[in-house]
């Protein structure tokens, strides 16, 4: 396998935000004079509101709204808005798994489980997406819908148009 052809050459760049993000929320969590500081309550908020429903999402939905196939696909703003949500309903469920678990129910404990969670359910993410062909896989593109949208705004019409 070339390096060309490498698992990390293909991850997706949305997916790999969502680990980073899942990384600096860990270091954040156990790093003694970081956590102290108001940064920690950033990413590990911005964390637990978006990255466990994006990484759901991402796993049901792996094709592109723009798509052709019969099945159900969501937009990239789409999955932005469902994700805050569908994170509502996925982080409970984690800390009840975690308060019946031998672990106790607190700040790090919690911030692992959900850790592994996310990085591994972006890697079957991925892997997903990478199952499909090419031409109908999820691709980000933030700067494409951002012109759209602000094109639309500044034309006046309905914003519903630039999806």
């Amino acid at each position: 396998m070339s390096e060309q052809d490498s698992i990390w050459s293909r991850f997706p760049p949305d997916l790999m935000g969502t680990v980073v993000l899942t990384g600096f929320a860990i270091v954040f969590t156990f790093a003694p004079i970081i956590s102290a500081t108001t940064l920690r309550v950033i990413f590990t908020g911005v964390f637990l509101l978006f990255a466990p429903g994006y990484t759901v999402l991402a796993i049901l939905f792996p094709e592109s709204a723009d798509s052709d196939t019969e099945s159900i696909s969501i937009d990239t703003i789409e999955r932005a808005g469902l994700s805050i949500p569908l994170s509502f309903v996925t982080v409970p469920i984690v800390g009840l798994i975690l308060s019946v678990s031998p672990l106790n129910f607190a700040v790090m404990p919690l911030t692992i489980i959900l850790g592994v969670f996310v990085s591994g359910g972006c890697v079957i993410a991925s892997w997903r997406r990478q199952s499909l062909p090419v031409t109908i896989q999820y691709r980000p593109q933030p700067r494409t819908r951002a012109a759209a949208f602000s094109n639309t705004l500044g034309q006046g019409m309905s914003t519903r148009s630039f999806l």
